[in-house]
């Protein structure tokens, strides 16, 4: 990141409107701020300035654009940035990125005689002149082509992977195995977007069952055991707040591994889970077999947390309700009691092979 843009960026946030430097710093931020997402990475900037809103508006709308997995709503806001931010020029540029990947190049074009030339993403009009005239005689170093011939050959990769991951959304099988393929591809540049297209898939398919453990077992393949079982809590919190309970507290385990842990991190996986599990205990009458499986894990977590962290709160003496140890364990007090909901399911809904990992 280059400082001397940061330092000016900050003394244009810290300078009140009416002040007399103010425009000419406007002016030169206006022709270096390279990427909104720049503004989103400066911590200084307080998250209700309305430039932080505007950075992180286009910065989600061009992520969702570029991931694959089109947010209509995210790209709808981009309208709400005024002609007078700084950020304004972004707008046309994010506008004509999302028209070339749906196949409108007039339009993409039209968009992009619309940046400043003077502003920074100004510097990309030649660039799409040659990206989308096919007949373009316009000469471009070595690295911009080798840019061009990139995003041509991404482009249709990426179109048809996922024309064929919406195909096969009937078929578990076919989705994961194609979203599998897509995401090795991505993964390493693009984790954020690898994740999302995970959480789309398993969306999908809990729409018509439970999430199974096949999906599962290929987030934690594709992603690891920590973060693929976080994916696996985040998609089925909805939809089955009983298995993602057991899917926090398994990348929780799983984080409890690695080498270098963090008792922040610890306390806020503790935090969700005592969260879920308050839900858990309202609104589900739950099995002899799940309640054991929770008391082993909870057993086993609190042991694993108390081994690393001699002075974290908790014990080890575990009461036999294991929501009352998660309590425990984030420091809550005890509640009394709660008479619990039947939960209205089909008892072939429940697969508890989901919880024997």
């Amino acid at each position: 990141m280059d400082k001397n843009l940061v330092k000016l960026l900050n003394q244009y946030c810290m300078m009140p409107d009416d002040h007399q430097d103010k425009k000419d710093i406007f002016n030169e931020l206006y022709k270096k701020i390279y990427s909104p997402a720049l503004i989103v990475s400066c911590n200084f900037i307080p998250a209700d300035n309305s430039l932080m809103k505007e950075a992180l508006i286009l910065s989600d709308a061009f992520e969702s654009l570029t991931n694959g997995m089109i947010d209509e709503a995210a790209l709808d806001k981009i309208d709400s940035v005024p002609e007078e931010s700084l950020l304004y020029p972004w707008c046309s540029f994010t506008k004509a990125v999302h028209s070339f990947y749906a196949g409108d190049h007039k339009k993409s074009q039209n968009l992009i005689k619309k940046i400043p030339e003077d502003s920074a993403p100004g510097a990309f009009r030649f660039f799409f002149e040659a990206l989308l005239d096919k007949d373009s005689d316009i000469v471009m170093e070595a690295h911009l082509e080798k840019l061009k011939e990139s995003v041509l050959e991404s482009s249709r990769m990426i179109e048809d992977s996922l024309e064929l991951i919406q195909e096969s959304v009937e078929m578990e099988d076919l989705l994961l195995e194609s979203a599998g393929l897509l995401i090795r591809d991505i993964i390493k540049e693009d984790r954020k977007s690898a994740q999302k297209i995970i959480l789309w898939c398993f969306d999908r398919l809990q729409l018509s069952d439970v999430l199974s453990d096949k999906a599962v077992t290929k987030a934690r393949y594709l992603f690891g055991e920590q973060d693929g079982y976080r994916l696996s809590a985040l998609a089925s919190l909805s939809f089955d707040p009983d298995r993602s309970l057991v899917y926090w507290l398994h990348s929780l385990l799983a984080y409890l591994n690695e080498r270098d842990t963090s008792k922040v991190t610890v306390k806020a996986f503790l935090s969700i889970l005592k969260d879920i599990s308050d839900t858990v205990q309202l609104e589900f009458e739950l099995s002899n077999e799940y309640v054991q499986l929770m008391s082993s894990l909870v057993s086993d977590l609190s042991e694993r947390v108390l081994h690393i962290y001699p002075d974290f709160p908790g014990s080890r003496d575990l009461p036999e309700d294991p929501f009352a140890a998660i309590a425990q364990l984030c420091s809550k007090k005890q509640q009394p009691p709660v008479q619990r909901k039947v939960r209205e399911v089909k008892p072939t809904a429940v697969q508890l092979e989901l919880f024997a990992f």
